[in-house]
């Protein structure tokens, strides 16, 4: 109520015994002109060929949050391996060939290793890719601290659930894309 009030805006409430309450909030906002409007740049079609054969190892738990990253991903050709917990993550990572994969993703709240430890583990592997293969946290915990436990522990990036597709693409491509000269 005091952000509403705050804003100038207002609520009203309706209640009725044993059916439920509905809150109205009311804001009114000015139109930004077209010129001040600020569209977040889209990833194009041709990057998106750049995307197309990788393979990322993704190491999530919830079955859910994991289909939907799947099919994130599958809607640019990317190619997922998946593990549901960390020790699994560091397991096919310590097992896979040079090469084999472009990115973890890395869940941070999994069991049996959530996803700080299996990076610290993932880094120590005498795995020829271990200290420069990108990971990227996927967690709802977007606090400054949690974001820099991860870089601490070793993770390259880190990005918000739920995940914003455009978002994710083009985190990819930063990590994956050598600099434009």
């Amino acid at each position: 109520k005091q952000l509403v009030d705050t804003m100038g805006g207002t609520v009203q409430v309706d209640s009725v015994k044993e059916q439920g309450t509905t809150f109205t909030v009311q804001l009114s906002f000015q139109e930004a002109a077209a010129e001040q409007a600020v569209e977040p740049p889209l990833v194009s079609v041709e990057d998106y060929g750049f995307l197309r054969g990788r393979k990322i190892l993704l190491c999530e738990d919830n079955e859910v949050n994991r289909q939907i990253a799947c099919a994130i991903l599958a809607r640019r050709g990317i190619e997922v391996d998946t593990a549901v917990n960390g020790r699994l993550g560091v397991d096919k990572f310590a097992a896979s060939m040079p090469g084999t994969y472009s990115v973890i993703l890395m869940d941070l709240r999994m069991p049996v290793l959530d996803g700080l430890a299996a990076t610290r583990v993932l880094r120590r592997l005498e795995h020829p890719e271990a200290k420069t293969i990108p990971i990227i946290a996927m967690t709802a915990d977007v606090f400054p601290e949690t974001v820099q436990q991860c870089l601490e522990a070793g993770m390259n990036a880190h990005i918000g659930k739920p995940i914003d597709a455009q978002l994710l693409y083009r985190l990819l491509l930063q990590i994956l894309r050598p600099p434009q000269v």
